[in-house]
């Protein structure tokens, strides 16, 4: 009986024995994945179990390899890693760091990118102006009232407007004024209108005044072109649109002052050139939006 005893005794003292381990120690940081891959501006892959051994062995507050989060911060001239420790909480939330580089490119609300209305609006408008040119380069421009006054004007007035609200100052006034231009040539092109400033056309002050006024947006076609030149994001398509705009605009006011039919033909082969840069545009930023970068010329400042 006594046997028994002892032998029940030292089975119960084995289970207790086996049962009190020393505590569970997480695997080597060299065999757990790579969860939290980090990407840098140059789309390269940073290691981050490499990451997490570096800030393990300099930190004196024995930071868990699972509660570090590292957070790609891009500025302008180089990345950097801020490390928080989550405290117990181990959930993590997506964290969205905006820097000053990318602000003009983020919209709210998951929104489309307006320019790519702004563009093509501008480019459709300014093709039917230069076949109107070349075709029918005195006749009457009425039928070009619909896309002059929705498409050309209110479309790409509305959508520079948005641009400006995600942060580009300078394409977004760019669409805004263009936009204006065309409701208000659109609204000269109305038949009643157009059949009031025919009767005045053939008065020599008349012309002027027409010429004077379409100087006046030539001059700002060249100085926005200029600018173009100089800007942080300009581009040679940008300054090639721009420039078309100005040519366009000169020779048709040279027209008015001259009547020369062959000025007029000119500036509608402008206004193709032009045209095409806003199409062009309009697709570039359509591939932005699927990651494919497409050429523009951007200029090295």
């Amino acid at each position: 009986m006594s046997n028994t005893v002892a032998t029940m005794a030292t089975s119960t003292a084995n289970v207790f024995t086996t049962t009190t381990t020393a505590p569970l120690t997480p695997p080597p940081l060299s065999e757990r994945p790579n969860e939290f891959p980090i990407v840098d501006s140059q789309n390269t892959l940073t290691d981050f179990s490499s990451i997490q051994q570096q800030l393990i062995k300099n930190s004196s507050n024995n930071l868990s390899a699972d509660s570090i989060i590292c957070v790609e911060k891009t500025t302008t001239h180089h990345n950097y890693y801020d490390v928080e420790k989550l405290a117990g909480d181990e959930t993590a939330k997506n964290t969205s760091i905006l820097s000053s580089a990318n602000q003009s490119t983020m919209r709210p609300f998951g929104m489309g990118n307006p320019a790519i209305i702004a563009n093509w609006g501008f480019a459709t408008v300014t093709m039917l102006m230069a076949l109107h040119k070349l075709v029918l380069p005195t006749g009457s421009n009425h039928l070009m009232l619909p896309t002059a006054l929705m498409y050309g004007g209110l479309a790409q007035f509305l959508a520079g407007f948005l641009v400006l609200f995600g942060g580009d100052s300078f394409n977004g006034t760019l669409f805004v004024t263009f936009g204006a231009y065309w409701l208000g040539s659109g609204m000269m092109m109305v038949p009643s209108v157009g059949q009031s400033l025919d009767v005045y056309a053939i008065n020599h002050e008349e012309a002027t005044t027409t010429a004077i006024y379409l100087f006046l947006w030539s001059f700002f076609g060249l100085m926005v072109c200029g600018i173009s030149l100089k800007i942080k994001n300009g581009s040679f398509l940008s300054s090639w649109c721009l420039f078309f705009i100005f040519l366009n605009l000169f020779l048709e006011a040279c027209y008015n002052l001259t009547g020369i039919v062959s000025l007029m033909q000119a500036s509608g082969v402008a206004c193709i050139c032009a045209s095409v840069g806003g199409y062009y545009s309009g697709i570039v930023d359509i591939f932005i939006e699927q990651g494919v970068q497409m050429w523009t010329g951007k200029y090295r400042q």
